[in-house]
């Protein structure tokens, strides 16, 4: 592993780039907001519709995912994400206690993995945000399984949300895992502060293969972005970004 950017820095443990970052706590009444994704050369987070099991990341990217949720207090995907990997977002084990003590799940359809590890794994706070539309014999079969929070009529208020996760939960840092929908909507309200982006050296090339940000009109303004630090490792390269 090698440093790019800010400065050049060689033979570095790969797992390591991110142990001494630094994020601010919240503010403004919400948390620090960070997205972490990865993309194919050609701009994909699926391969095949996201019906072939294909990992786009490296094992070390899957090892930094892991290391970066030790900066965060919470760690949030959409529905559609945690059906395809229903699984608690943890940290690694020798992270002595460090990383998110709350998952969070936004879903309008509640339409979720009710026995899967998600939610029967020992240890952490489950939330679920969802929406006044959501169906009430679903919202009832998430009792004592989640916290379930209505925020918004028909589509979740994620100022709302993230007041009360700050407020109420101690999230003073949220890391956002997708999927595309689930980002675009966070930019779009621009709640984003941070952006880390592994970029696979991989093409995928389906059409119907989701981008990192897929929603139903263009940014206007468009948001720009500034480079906080970039690593190389074996093809892959590591970007992290902050938001102007």
């Amino acid at each position: 592993m090698e440093r790019l950017y800010p400065s050049f820095e060689p033979g570095l443990d790969p797992l390591s780039i991110y142990d001494d970052l630094e994020l601010p706590a919240g503010c403004g009444g919400r948390p620090y907001v960070g997205i972490n994704m990865v993309t194919s050369i050609d701009g994909k987070i699926t391969v095949g519709g996201g019906h072939q099991k294909v990992k786009l990341g490296s094992a070390v990217d899957r090892g930094l995912m892991e290391r970066i949720r030790t900066h965060f207090d919470g760690v949030l995907r959409g529905a559609e994400t945690v059906r395809a990997n229903p699984y608690f977002p943890g940290a690694p084990e020798s992270a002595a206690g460090k990383g998110p003590r709350v998952a969070i799940v936004v879903s309008g359809s509640l339409d979720l993995p009710l026995d899967s590890e998600f939610f029967a794994a020992k240890g952490g706070i489950r939330i679920v945000l969802t929406t006044e539309a959501s169906d009430p014999g679903r919202r009832e079969r998430l009792e004592g399984l989640a916290d379930v929070l209505v925020c918004g009529e028909r589509r979740v208020d994620l100022d709302c949300a993230l007041s009360i996760l700050r407020r109420e939960y101690g999230v003073e840092r949220l890391l956002v895992e997708g999927g595309a929908s689930v980002n675009y909507w966070f930019i779009g309200a621009r709640l984003v502060d941070t952006l880390f982006c592994t970029l696979a050296p991989k093409l995928c090339g389906y059409a119907k293969d989701l981008t990192m940000i897929e929603g139903p009109q263009a940014f206007d303004p468009v948001p720009r972005l500034r480079l906080a630090s970039l690593f190389h490792h074996e093809d892959e390269l590591f970007f992290r970004w902050t938001v102007a």
